[in-house]
């Protein structure tokens, strides 16, 4: 069974993601505790991070990829507020 995990994908320039990773980083900070991996992926500097952009047809900044345990992917676009990340993250720590 895979891990469950979240990956949220960012440029340098957008606006939405300079305001959403500090966020993103205390909302996560007891998810990650736990054991969830959460990471950010620049899209500005990776190559494999924009070719799984590219596979999961990311088109907007930020983009939340969530994978629970059972493989299904949770695709989230835009600065989400702070309760819908926790809800996004507890179901998929799940």
């Amino acid at each position: 069974m895979p891990s469950p995990g979240v990956l949220v994908f960012v440029m340098a320039h957008c606006p939405a993601c300079v305001e959403f990773k500090p966020r993103l980083a205390r909302v996560s900070g007891p998810f990650r505790q736990a054991g969830l991996s959460v990471q950010v992926g620049d899209l500005d500097s990776n190559p494999k991070v924009r070719a799984l952009a590219d596979k999961h047809k990311v088109r907007v900044t930020p983009t939340i990829l969530a994978f629970d345990r059972h493989g299904r992917v949770h695709k989230r676009e835009g600065s989400l507020p702070d309760a819908e990340l926790r809800k996004l993250l507890d179901q998929i720590r799940r």
